[in-house]
Order: C-alpha cells, then structure tokens, then sequence
C-alpha cells in the first residue's frame, strides 16, 4: 500500500500514546480529541513517527546521541503498541534508518541560540514602546549577525515577533528577564526546523510529491506558530551549519505592522 500521510508528533502526544498504552483514562477534550484523530487514522496507508518527540528529548537539556537512541526504541515499542494498521518505518519514504535521521537532525548550534536568546529576552521580556521598537530590531538584528546566526532563522524571526506584538510567539518562547526557561521555548523553535528538514528531504524524490507531511501536537500556541510560517528553500541545513532560509509568513506573526512594514521588514533581513 502507497503512504499518503506522515504524521509526526511533539513528546506531548507521546506521552499521551503511551498513557493510552497503560490504558490511563483521559478527561480533557483536547487529549480525547487528539486520540481520536490517531485512531481514525490508523490505516495501512499511515505513518506514525516518534521522530521528532526523540528529537525534542526528555531531560530538559541536549542529549546525546546514545540517549537519544535509547528513547527512540521505547517509543518506537509504544507506536508499535498503540497502533494496529499504520507503520512507523521512514527508510522506505527517506532512505535512512531512524539512527541516521536522529544524527543528520541533531543541532549543533543550539548553545549558540541558546546564548543569543539570552541576550535578547532582557529586551522583549515585555512589551516595548513603540519608540523603541525599531531601536530593539537593529540590535536583533546586530546581535544574530556577530553570531553568523541567519537573520531568517526561527530564532530570530520570533524574537522580531515578539517585539511587533505577537502573542503567539511570546507563549512559545516565554521570554523573562532573568533566569528564562530558554530551553523549552528553543526546542520548539528547532521542531520547525526539523520540520522543514523532512519536507526537504520529503520532496526532493519526485515520486513523493502525492505523500503530506501533518504536524501533531496539544500545544496550540506552537501548532499556531508552526503553520504561520512555511519555508520554501534552505541549503546546507541544520548539522551542516551556514543555514540560509527563504520564509513565507503569515502577516498576523506581526501585529503591530502593516503588510507594507512586513514587507520592508523581510527586505531588509534578506539585504542586511
């Protein structure tokens, strides 16, 4: 049977699989709803991956390698368990075992966003005054730049968000003055990127193009911000280092700036 639907998932969904598995009853909607949709798309035509849950860890910090294969054969077992008709193989779709997605997926910059998120939460812990706004976006801008982080990159782009009023950003990232929980808000950024890795390497076989990539998660916030920006091109991604990124964004990511201010926002992080 042909693949016609991937569906990844965030470790929210996870666990919620693998409450199902211990048969822990569930009372909120969304978590109902959500096992639902599962089961409704429990079909031979299905795949399920705990790919990116493995990728977003369990620990609270960057794992290592061998932990992060360590946790992607218990999930692999729970998939195996929760599901009776869909597959979780990704070789026949990717080329590549679970072992060489994990490692091609890996960021090795995390501390250098991590670090550069430091830098700037103190700036947009909280709403700025308008006549400072465009003080704070140089200075992002000055700040990703003496990083070599590319000014499309997600991380700089929720940042610029953030100062232009966008809620959905601010609860993704949940910027504080002192002693931000960067950690969690920086995985949910880097899910998008390994998002867009695996439309990449999706779509560059032809015979793909009929299969769709769904993002699974509880997290509304995120599930917002992941569909409000579509990446058409990137090379030398991820691991590789030296990102470059063509974005489409959705113009309400930035609500305190007219489509034309939007316009010239991109113009000029593409021409800085």
């Amino acid at each position: 049977m042909t693949v016609k639907k991937l569906y990844f998932f965030d470790r929210n969904v996870m666990s919620l699989v693998k409450d199902s598995n211990l048969k822990n009853p569930q009372n909120k909607s969304d978590k109902l709803n959500m096992l639902a949709l599962m089961r409704s798309k429990d079909k031979s035509n299905s795949v399920f991956s705990p790919l990116l849950s493995v990728m977003e860890g369990q620990l609270g910090r960057e794992e290592t390698q061998d932990e992060l294969q360590e946790n992607l054969q218990k999930e692999l077992k729970e998939i195996e368990l929760f599901f009776k008709y869909a597959s979780h193989d990704l070789k026949a779709i990717f080329k590549q075992d679970y072992s060489q997605l994990t490692l091609d997926m890996k960021e090795l910059r995390f501390s250098t966003y991590n670090d550069f998120l430091d830098s700037i939460y103190p700036k947009i812990y909280q709403p700025t005054a308008k006549r400072l706004k465009d003080s704070i976006k140089n200075e992002i801008i000055s700040e990703a730049k003496s990083r070599h982080i590319s000014l499309g990159h997600p991380v700089v782009i929720c940042c610029l968000a953030i100062l232009y009023g966008s809620g959905i950003a601010r609860k993704v990232l949940k910027p504080k003055r002192l002693n931000s929980d960067i950690y969690n808000g920086l995985s949910d950024l880097m899910m998008i990127n390994r998002l867009y890795y695996l439309y990449r390497q999706l779509y560059s076989t032809p015979s793909n193009n009929m299969i769709r990539i769904k993002f699974l998660t509880l997290d509304k916030n995120l599930e917002a911000l992941v569909n409000s920006l579509t990446f058409h091109h990137s090379t030398a991604f991820l691991a590789k280092g030296n990102e470059n990124y063509t974005m489409g964004y959705d113009q309400s990511l930035f609500p305190d700036l007219s489509k034309d201010e939007v316009v010239k926002l991109f113009e000029l992080l593409k021409n800085s």
